[in-house]
């Protein structure tokens, strides 16, 4: 049978879509500080780690090499990658919380662009890895597993390859503070419970600083508990800059310090990071009262009433990693550990063996 052709008229094409504005990257410092912060803090898989003020203190501490760069797409930011060359052992390491992209603009040529960018620097830098240190507190980040994220298209692992103790999987201890505080203090180690109450009860009273506003008299107060702890543990206290640099973030209301007394006395101090829903605890210090009293447990539990009430979602109490336990850094973990919130998350590691400095 003959089919008479059809008078319709053919199909339109189908139409192409746009294709994309070419993107570039240019070096942190080619960015102005307000625009680069403005993105950050709009941008969900970023942290406090990615603000400006960060990337110039993580700079200093790693004698000026920072490596952090934005990647433009018609001069507005649609990425940012934070990352700096950092001594370990007798190699280098290209390490920071690294990339964060842009809710709404992230694309496949973007994400490429920037790992693109990432292996590049390590090369130019003879480093052997590049690890990353990606924040659990950024909003698109919290509850993310390893498979769930970009990293795992290029080559990174799972895990933290230490310097003395080969390849560890750790975790963060984040506490969730959405449930009420009776509930929280209910989930704690029943020693801890027993602490807090017991402070509580007690004349252990506490101070918080959350301002330049009569802040002085307090950070004082933490400066001389962190050199007489750091003195007591051989650990190393906090260069001059560094102990400004977390000043001016109370000062500037970027993080808070908590400081708690017993009779006007201050026997325990902590410092929190504030960002966004989450908070991180920096720095904590204690005289021998305080560790006797454990002034500690109580101050963090009213850092977390404090928090609460603040909005903050999570609060993030630092790593443990077990196969550290026995050091001095394994001891913390098990501090916080017993706060018994705990939340699975991991660094991430990317080889460079090829590109082994000849002296290494």
């Amino acid at each position: 049978m003959n089919v008479e052709p059809s008078s319709a008229s053919p199909l339109p094409k189908t139409q192409q879509r746009p294709a994309e504005p070419a993107c570039e990257t240019k070096a942190f410092d080619a960015i102005p500080r307000a625009q680069w912060d403005a993105f950050v803090d709009g941008c969900g898989e970023a942290w406090i780690y990615h603000l400006s003020s960060f990337v110039i203190e993580a700079a200093r501490i790693n004698n000026g090499r920072d490596r952090s760069f934005a990647i433009l797409q018609n001069d507005k930011i649609v990425a940012v990658c934070v990352l700096f060359v950092s001594r370990h052992g007798l190699a280098f390491v290209l390490t920071g919380p690294g990339p964060a992209f842009s809710d709404t603009r992230k694309n496949k040529d973007i994400v490429n662009l920037c790992y693109a960018r990432m292996e590049e620097l390590a090369r130019e830098n003879d480093c052997v890895a590049i690890r990353i240190w990606r924040s659990s507190l950024a909003p698109a980040n919290f509850g993310l597993r390893y498979a769930d994220t970009d990293v795992t298209n290029y080559g990174y692992g799972c895990g933290w390859w230490g310097e003395m103790h080969g390849f560890d999987i750790g975790y963060w201890v984040i506490s969730d503070l959405s449930p009420s505080m009776d509930d929280i203090l209910g989930v704690l180690h029943k020693e801890y419970s027993r602490y807090v109450r017991r402070c509580r009860d007690s004349n252990i009273t506490s101070k918080i600083f959350d301002g330049a506003a009569g802040m002085e008299k307090g950070w004082d107060e933490f400066y001389t508990l962190h050199v007489e702890t750091m003195t007591r543990t051989s650990g190393g206290v906090m260069s001059k800059e560094r102990i400004d640099f977390f000043r001016r973030a109370v000062a500037g209301q970027r993080a808070i310090l908590y400081n708690a007394y017993e009779k006007e006395v201050c026997v325990a101090s902590v410092v929190v990071l504030l960002y966004k829903q989450g908070a991180y605890y920096e720095a904590g210090a204690s005289s021998k009262v305080g560790l006797q009293l454990k002034a500690m447990v109580y101050l963090l539990y009213v850092a977390m009433c404090d928090l609460k009430e603040r909005g903050i979602h999570y609060f993030n109490l630092g790593a443990n990693i077990p196969s550290h336990r026995d050091t001095k850094w394994g001891t913390i973990g098990d501090f916080t550990g017993l706060f018994n919130a705990l939340y699975l998350s991991a660094g991430l590691r990317r080889d460079f063996s090829l590109f082994r400095r000849e002296s290494v």
